[in-house]
């Protein structure tokens, strides 16, 4: 337990970091384009892939990102990333720690893919 905790506090310092730098490059208020390949975009995509495997309790699969089709940041209170994302489900349990980082095989059927807009605040 303690060495996730630890785990957690270094990717809240890493991603706080990396947040920052980003801050200093985007005015205040004013949501702006980043490319979907970006690291901090890919971060903050894994970060809300996970999010949402973990608030969908009644899916037996684990969804991961198929593709990122825009990305922008935004500086508020924090480091907001607002992310059009497709996600597809894959043949690994929705209980499988990493699937959206490890190469689980998305499902055969195309329309258990999902789009979605998701709203990534750090």
């Amino acid at each position: 337990k303690g060495k996730h905790r630890m785990f957690a506090w270094f990717f809240v310092f890493v991603f706080v970091c990396v947040c920052a730098s980003a801050a200093e490059q985007t005015m205040t208020g004013e949501p702006r384009r980043v490319p979907v390949n970006d690291t901090r975009v890919l971060t903050a995509a894994h970060f809300a892939v996970a999010e949402f495997n973990k608030v969908n309790a009644g899916e037996m699969f684990a969804y991961k990102t198929v593709a990122i089709t825009s990305a922008k940041i935004q500086v508020v209170a924090g480091i907001k990333y607002i992310l059009d994302m497709l996600l597809g489900q894959t043949v690994c349990s929705r209980n499988h720690a990493a699937a959206d980082s490890e190469p689980c095989a998305f499902q055969s059927r195309h329309e258990i893919w999902i789009k979605c807009v998701c709203n990534v605040r750090i």
